[in-house]
């Protein structure tokens, strides 16, 4: 059964999230290298969702803002956070968007685009961000604007990533967009600082009424941490 919202214990003022600075949520990701991605259009077992890939070792979970009460839930869970964990906004766009992110107590923000002034925006209040990019240029672009990591977005192929860090070996990557099980490996051998996991990987468990089987989410949760642990040192 999915979880329910008292069953997160509720931490202390000294461990809720938002006193952890950047610094350290930009070391915990370079170090854990995988990010969760929710995007659904019937969100009333989010914060359930959330909860699960917690509890199974997923540290870095981030809702899509064009999800259906995204900020609410966000705001919900930012008193429930694991130690350790962290839960971001993603397909941020405006300023607008980067400011609700911040009132809703997200601690990092992911970006499809790469726009300053939403990024500087995200700076100034403390969000780790996430920039997103295709091309070489976009990439070089987008980590030029102050972005902690940037976004290969859709990562196309380990190869690519492979190719492009030739000339950028210093810009952390993060592979985002049709990213599986089989092949996260395969992005960070290839010299990702990260990859996402989205609707791939969660497309086959959230019904069609919200609702998911939660040992089910567990499993292939834990499979992915344990995948992305395996990477070449």
């Amino acid at each position: 059964m999915p979880l329910l919202h008292n069953e997160i214990a509720r931490l202390d003022d000294h461990d809720i999230i938002g006193s952890v600075n950047k610094a350290q949520i930009v070391e915990e990701f370079r170090d854990h290298r995988v990010l969760f991605i929710l995007r659904t259009r019937t969100p009333n077992q989010l914060s359930e969702m959330v909860a699960t890939i917690w509890q199974a070792g997923g540290r870095f979970v981030e809702i899509a803002a064009n999800t259906p009460d995204a900020f609410k839930v966000v705001s919900e869970l930012r008193g429930m956070v694991p130690a350790g964990s962290y839960l971001g906004v993603g397909t941020i766009c405006s300023v607008e968007q980067a400011d609700r992110a911040v009132e809703a107590g997200g601690t990092f923000a992911v970006m499809p685009i790469c726009c300053q002034s939403v990024v500087t925006r995200l700076r100034d209040r403390g969000l780790m961000t996430i920039v997103g990019a295709s091309t070489p240029t976009e990439i070089f672009n987008a980590r030029g604007t102050g972005a902690d990591f940037v976004k290969v977005f859709p990562a196309q192929s380990p190869q690519y990533i492979r190719t492009v860090r030739g000339p950028f070996p210093d810009i952390p990557l993060v592979a985002v967009g049709g990213v599986t099980k089989s092949d996260a490996i395969k992005y960070l051998n290839a010299g990702c600082a990260g990859v996402a996991v989205g609707s791939s990987f969660f497309a086959t468990h959230f019904r069609s009424d919200g609702s998911f089987d939660a040992d089910e989410v567990k499993a292939e949760v834990r499979a992915i941490v344990r995948v992305c642990d395996l990477r070449m040192t």
